[in-house]
């Protein structure tokens, strides 16, 4: 059996998640991601998760 199979989503999950607001400039965005080393980003709108955009959207 794999280990990994035994944790849950939650035991591995990041809780310090950086996201933008939908308004957010594309170059904004791609900045943050370049400076942060990571490859996605949650979109908000009043605080509620509505999507996310990708390095390959970008």
């Amino acid at each position: 059996m794999n280990k990994k199979a035994l944790y849950t989503v939650g035991s591995v999950m990041i809780t310090n998640v950086i996201s933008i607001e939908d308004q957010t400039k594309i170059p904004e965005a791609k900045a943050l991601m370049e400076a942060n080393n990571i490859r996605f980003l949650p979109i908000t709108k009043q605080k509620k998760l509505i999507g996310l955009i990708t390095s390959n959207d970008l």
